[in-house]
């Protein structure tokens, strides 16, 4: 019997899949933990995200990815890519909001102070030396809808990693894409806080974690979903059995905007 892989092969569009993933790898980020061990910083990346906006700018991921940072000396940074001229960059971010129910978490990047040469042209805020805060050139995720997707339907879901050549002073990413099927709709999965999530998207898209938080795309390159990777909570059956999920498009922007504002999906302080 042909492998899962062969049998992907076999439906994909290279033309497709290749232009989905030069469009989109861009609004894909990587986001680590910065601990101090022994008094010397280490990074560990927990997963991907998606960026939403510029005007925080805000990044988009899942909750269960974030750990706990209160009472804590650690440090949440995101790696991005700058799309006035492709170089990648870190920055420190905070968590502006989260809704553990249905495992969405939204991050604000910080602006970089006193950074005077990245991204900064002759005539630009901090070409002339100036110290200011600097944001590099973002490109948010394109939206799509999940109202309308079909079981068979090709997916794509993307992820993001720093490569092995990258380090705090020359940060590099990878950014990884499996493509699928949607398998399946209205799922439910569990939560975080032991709650379900429903009318999730199911595909045999790989979906681990390192992708987990970065988007499910149609092959217009339009955000479907966000992939959520197969949590301790769910049976050993489920793990490795070529099943994986996403929160549903049109679940993001109910609650992500209600996030961003009042730091919960309630709508209210």
């Amino acid at each position: 019997m042909p492998s899962r892989q062969a049998q992907a092969a076999s439906f994909v569009d290279d033309a497709i899949s290749t232009a989905v993933y030069n469009a989109s790898a861009p609004s894909v980020v990587s986001i680590a933990i910065v601990r101090a061990k022994s008094g010397i910083p280490t990074r560990e990346p927990i997963g991907s995200g998606i960026v939403w906006d510029t005007a925080g700018p805000h990044v988009v991921t899942n909750f269960h990815i974030i750990p706990p940072l209160n009472s804590t000396n650690s440090l949440l940074e995101v790696t991005v890519t700058d799309l006035a001229s492709g170089t990648v960059h870190t920055l420190g971010a905070r968590v502006a909001g989260t809704d553990s129910i249905h495992d969405l978490a939204v991050l604000q990047l910080l602006p970089r102070a006193g950074d005077t040469t990245a991204g900064a042209a002759e005539g630009e805020p901090g070409a002339s030396g100036a110290a200011a805060a600097w944001v590099p050139a973002l490109a948010p995720i394109r939206l799509g809808t999940s109202a309308d997707l079909r079981v068979g339907q090709t997916v794509y879901a993307l992820g993001c990693l720093p490569s092995s050549s990258s380090s705090p002073q020359t940060p590099a990413l990878t950014t990884t894409m499996s493509v699928g099927l949607v398998s399946g709709l209205q799922r439910s999965i569990p939560s975080p806080v032991g709650a379900r999530i429903y009318g999730v998207l199911q595909t045999d898209a790989v979906i681990n974690a390192a992708n987990s938080g970065g988007p499910l795309l149609d092959s217009a390159g339009r955000l479907v979903g966000l992939n959520a990777a197969v949590g301790r909570s769910q049976t050993v059956s489920a793990r490795g059995s070529g099943v994986g999920f996403a929160l549903p498009a049109d679940l993001l922007f109910d609650v992500v905007p209600k996030i961003i504002l009042y730091g919960n999906p309630y709508g209210k302080k």
